[in-house]
């Protein structure tokens, strides 16, 4: 059974260019956490919560921009990891400014377009806790501390677990969170890694890990 559409395909966008949205929106979120210093964590929480959000908003009416802006935010605070709005505010406008062309100059307080953009930011948050109910308990658990302790029980090389671990940061470039569960999309990255890298996983290790085989091959596709 397909899927039912989401806001933004109901209201006419395709389901390629929502795609290509949210995956702009996510590279975002990966480029501003490396600039504000957040671990690993706090993006995959963003990045979930981006993807719930766009679940149930179109982005006709928030872009991706500005919800990668909230989505950040919030995260850092959930995390307990949190930046300061002035940060925030100032790195999505050097990155804004360097896709156009415009240099690298900062946004002062004293600009009329920093309260603008402080104001965007601090809507968009609130709007995302809206939607997923003020709750963020099902963007907090992602699959990467499964992935470490899956790696030691299969005792797989550096080189796999590496590997694993890049495809479990790309997944979130997708909205496999909202249709996987963590330690499933685990499973598929290290069965993927495992099988791009000719490495041999132990015979029954699916059944080990207590994680149906379609699911895998599911995400791993």
């Amino acid at each position: 059974m397909a899927a039912p559409p989401t806001p933004s395909q109901a209201e006419g966008l395709s389901a390629t260019d929502e795609k290509r949205h949210r995956f702009y929106a996510c590279e975002l979120i990966q480029e501003a956490g490396i600039l504000l210093q957040l671990p690993q964590v706090v993006l995959a929480t963003a990045q979930s919560l981006l993807h719930r959000f766009y679940a149930r908003q179109s982005l006709f009416d928030f872009d991706a921009f500005r919800a990668a802006m909230g989505c950040i935010f919030l995260a850092s605070k959930a995390e307990e990891q949190p930046r300061r709005v002035k940060d925030i505010v100032q790195v999505f406008f050097r990155m804004r400014n360097r896709r156009m062309g415009l240099g690298l100059s900062l946004l002062m307080p004293s600009d009329p377009r920093f309260a603008t953009w402080s104001d965007w930011l601090v809507m968009v948050e609130r709007q995302v806790l809206i939607e997923v109910g003020f709750s963020i308990d099902g963007t907090t658990e992602h699959p990467h501390k499964f992935l470490l302790y899956y790696i030691k029980l299969l005792e797989c090389s550096d080189a796999c677990a590496q590997q694993a671990w890049n495809y479990v940061n790309d997944s979130f470039r997708l909205d496999l969170c909202l249709r996987y569960d963590a330690h499933v999309i685990a499973c598929a990255a290290i069965s993927l890694a495992a099988r791009v890298l000719q490495h041999v996983l132990p015979l029954g290790w699916e059944e080990l890990l207590e994680v149906d085989v379609p699911d895998v091959i599911s995400v791993a596709r």
